[in-house]
């Protein structure tokens, strides 16, 4: 069977966001994360997805991220 993943986030280096998944079959959360403090500024998002232990038969996928500008 597949292994566990984890999935992380990170903003010019900052975690933002960390999700271990144990149980593959289990759904993954909908994420928001505010990026306003960066309005204006460079930011580089990574979306990071990593084997929890032994890396045989994982795999995991990021479903559909968007950026979403909204108006103060």
């Amino acid at each position: 069977g597949a292994g566990a993943v984890s999935f992380r986030i990170t903003a010019n280096g900052e975690t933002l966001y960390s999700h271990p998944m144990p149980v593959p079959e289990d759904p993954a959360p909908l994420v928001e994360l505010d990026l306003s403090r960066w309005a204006g500024k460079s930011l580089w998002l990574e979306f990071v997805t990593d084997s929890m232990g032994a890396n045989l038969c994982d795999w995991a996928t990021w479903f559909d991220p968007k950026l979403v500008v909204r108006s103060p």
